[in-house]
């Protein structure tokens, strides 16, 4: 019998919801329904394969008693009561947690493969990426500041590594998209568009003149 104890992907994704709750970053309620409305959302009905019911949109006796089945199916997954857990639920069940927590189990998740989670971004994602550079950046020196105090990293750093070496995968996801829109700008040669840090008003360093 193997004693191999690597968590599963279920038990991971599970672990952070738990997490959430307990913190309560999340209802059960309220959770339950996100990640509901996604999975049906989302699945070709020729494919859904879980004990979900989609709740009635008509008839509201019919829509609680489905809430209600429906919460009690996604608190015993989350709590392992329920060892099996869907593959297609786990897109909605990551999707439906709050940022913080979403961001830690893709983290995790990348993990697995060596990656980190990059989002793709557009142009108009800019600066809201910028921001979250500048912030992620602020992180990262804000959990490496305990670790720098006697200049060295080493065993006594324990208790702070690991939340400095989160800080730094949010940081290189972050880099890694805006890595890829830098190289998309420069690969298309057809468009004069450019990526601003800012929108120019009309008329300034004179144009519209």
């Amino acid at each position: 019998m193997s004693t191999f104890t690597h968590e599963t992907r279920s038990e991971l994704v599970c672990r952070i919801a738990r997490a959430a709750w307990d913190a309560k970053a999340i209802s059960l309620t309220g959770f339950s329904r996100a990640v509901v409305a996604y999975y049906f959302l989302n699945t070709p009905e020729s494919s859904v394969n879980t004990n979900l019911r989609q709740p009635s949109a008509t008839n509201a006796d019919r829509m609680e008693e489905d809430e209600k089945h429906n919460r009690q199916i996604i608190e015993r997954l989350m709590k392992g009561t329920v060892k099996t857990f869907p593959a297609d639920l786990e897109e909605g069940w990551v999707m439906s947690l709050p940022d913080a927590y979403r961001e830690q189990a893709l983290r995790e998740l990348a993990a697995r493969y060596g990656l980190l989670p990059a989002r793709a971004v557009h142009i108009a994602d800019f600066q809201a990426n910028a921001a979250t550079l500048m912030k992620a950046v602020a992180q990262v020196m804000e959990t490496f500041a305990p670790i720098a105090q006697d200049g060295v990293i080493n065993h006594l750093d324990r208790p702070h590594l690991k939340p400095f070496l989160a800080s730094i995968a949010d940081a290189q996801g972050v880099l890694a998209s805006l890595a890829h829109q830098a190289a998309q700008a420069l690969a298309d040669e057809t468009t004069t568009q450019v990526v601003r840090l800012a929108d120019r008003k009309p008329g300034a360093h004179g144009e519209g003149n």
